[in-house]
């Protein structure tokens, strides 16, 4: 496939990218938007959205989203309205994740609650969202 052709895909491709306020989903929300893509980038961290936002200006649409996503019973909701205010979503970055450092013998149920939610429960709640909302 040429570049060119490429180029004109991603210019019509909504991403959204989970993580998006630090590290690799940082990287790949800033990486999308400089090739054209308009992207969605979700993280809890409002503040570090915001300089994530104030960084990408330039680059190509990029919205900031702040959501918790260990609030698994609203990410239809959310799917939902960012689709019907951007667009259907074209690629899923599920890269946030949380993960509580603790011996075996001390780990607390409600931290492995929040991380089996997180990395586990909100990605499939995202994909099965993003498929249903972004259908033609």
């Amino acid at each position: 496939m040429s570049s060119r052709k490429v180029a004109s895909q991603m210019s019509r491709s909504l991403a959204l990218v989970t993580g998006a306020a630090s590290g690799i989903g940082r990287a790949t929300a800033l990486r999308f938007a400089s090739e054209g893509m308009e992207v969605v980038a979700l993280d809890r961290s409002g503040e570090a959205l915001e300089t994530l936002i104030a960084e990408g200006r330039g680059a190509g649409p990029m919205h900031a989203c702040r959501f918790d996503l260990s609030r698994t019973g609203s990410i239809p909701g959310l799917v939902k309205r960012l689709v019907r205010r951007h667009g259907a979503i074209t690629v899923l970055v599920n890269n946030a994740a949380v993960w509580f450092s603790e011996p075996l013998i001390h780990i607390q149920d409600k931290n492995w609650d929040m991380t089996m939610r997180v990395n586990v429960t909100a990605p499939m709640a995202l994909m099965r969202a993003a498929a249903l909302f972004s259908r033609a």
